[in-house]
């Protein structure tokens, strides 16, 4: 006796839904974007200082004069769930490579490297640390932070050509470095 093609394709469905567990059809996951990156994160949120130059038809912005000494400030920030308990921050200037991206380190007219590591910004040692720990979804100093080396702001003296600046964030246990650095181009040009 031939078997009819409803009562194969309802035999087909009865073992299909055989085979599922319906408990784990209805059971409600809980899915989060970030829940593999729990913990402090520090996070280079934009360069104020000196600010990045803009060129259209019309000329170029904010461009540096030679020898006009700048002092570097950036919003860091906290972007994490937990409090950062280390923290600290590179700076360094780099000759354009002509494409716009960093090419090599900048240097001094004495040939030092324009590049000043601030490793003691937050710690817990008061005598070394100005900031014992940078709270979750805090930004360092409540704004804008003129970044320092060794106490003191640092400076750039410019010489002509374009430049990119870069400042990098490092903390312990960061659970992105992704969003650690920002680089701008600066344009330096001698106005005399």
């Amino acid at each position: 006796r031939k078997m009819t093609p409803m009562i194969l394709v309802a035999l087909m469905l009865a073992s299909i839904f055989a085979s599922i567990d319906f408990a784990e059809l209805e059971e409600t996951m809980v899915i989060e974007e970030a829940g593999a990156r729990t913990g402090a994160d520090a996070e280079t949120i934009a360069i104020t200082s000196p600010k990045e130059t803009s060129c259209t038809m019309n000329g170029c912005r904010n461009q540096l004069k030679v020898g006009e000494v700048t002092t570097f400030a950036a919003f860091i920030k906290n972007s994490g769930d937990a409090a950062i308990e280390e923290m600290g921050y590179t700076v360094t200037v780099y000759l354009d490579d002509g494409n716009g991206n960093a090419g090599m380190v900048a240097k001094t007219l004495q040939g030092d490297d324009l590049s000043w590591t601030n490793g003691n910004v937050v710690c817990d040692d008061a005598l070394a640390c100005p900031i014992a720990s940078l709270a979750a979804g805090a930004i360092l100093n409540g704004g804008k932070t003129t970044l320092q080396y060794m106490g003191a702001d640092i400076q750039w003296t410019p010489i002509a050509g374009n430049h990119i600046v870069e400042v990098v964030v490092d903390a312990l246990d960061d659970t992105d470095p992704g969003n650690d650095i920002q680089q701008i181009t600066v344009s330096v040009i001698d106005w005399v």
